[in-house]
């Protein structure tokens, strides 16, 4: 799968200032993602996983699947990396932002002593649009735009026990950010609210698509903080 999201990170020297950098990202909110177009025709792990490592995964002791979404779980138990029909059945009927874990047990032997031991791996996934939301106008445009707001007035005013900030957002099918919210703050008010401003006054972005064309919501999270230079 080609991984289409958004990520920024941008680095900007302030040594007459704080002697800091600033650095901060936007991106889809997880870490690995499937699409559901990707879960249709998925009928093994190797399909689901990119880099599955099965030429060293062979003795298998069982395969776990587990969704999570709207505080519904789901599970389902293969004997391998063929996925079961109860298993495909459950990938099949996931909605966006489902999120899934995937636990094989394997067995494994130790090289030295030749003694044989049961290991897991773990692989978490969150389903996300076909087409993700993309910036109008692209990287630059968004790089701009965050550079813009930050570099003026956030470096110039903000506390010297300011060291990072989270917001999670959310871009709907219009394009329009929604549903801000703080979730690590910056222990000072004015500037979580600051932060909060710049998110919500983003221009448009071009929404998410499903495979089939309709435009559908999909969250994201911002992330910035100051890094040390050691000067």
């Amino acid at each position: 799968m080609k991984k289409l999201f958004l990520f920024l990170m941008l680095f900007i020297s302030t040594h007459k200032i704080f002697a800091q950098n600033l650095s901060f990202d936007i991106r889809g909110k997880y870490s690995k993602s499937v699409t559901k177009a990707k879960l249709a025709k998925a009928t093994k792990l190797q399909d689901l996983i990119s880099e599955y490592p099965s030429n060293w995964i062979q003795d298998y002791v069982s395969v776990a699947i587990i969704s999570k979404h709207n505080n519904i779980s789901q599970n389902a138990l293969g004997p391998d990396q063929v996925l079961t029909s109860q298993q495909i059945e459950v990938l099949r009927s996931l909605e966006l932002e489902s999120e899934i874990e995937i636990i094989v047990t394997y067995k494994n032997k130790n090289t030295v002593t030749d003694q044989v031991f049961i290991d897991n791996m773990l692989v978490k996934l969150t389903v996300v649009p076909d087409i993700e939301a993309a910036f109008e106008g692209g990287y630059a445009a968004l790089k701009e735009y965050l550079k813009a707001s930050f570099e003026e007035k956030l470096l110039k005013n903000t506390p010297e026990k300011f060291r990072k900030g989270k917001i999670y957002f959310t871009i709907n099918e219009d394009g329009k950010v929604t549903d801000t919210q703080i979730m690590t703050s910056s222990d000072d008010s004015k500037t979580d609210e600051f932060l909060l401003t710049v998110i919500n006054n983003m221009p448009l972005w071009k929404p998410a698509e499903t495979i089939n064309g309709r435009k559908v919501k999909q969250l994201f999270v911002f992330n910035l903080s100051f890094l040390n230079d050691g000067c």
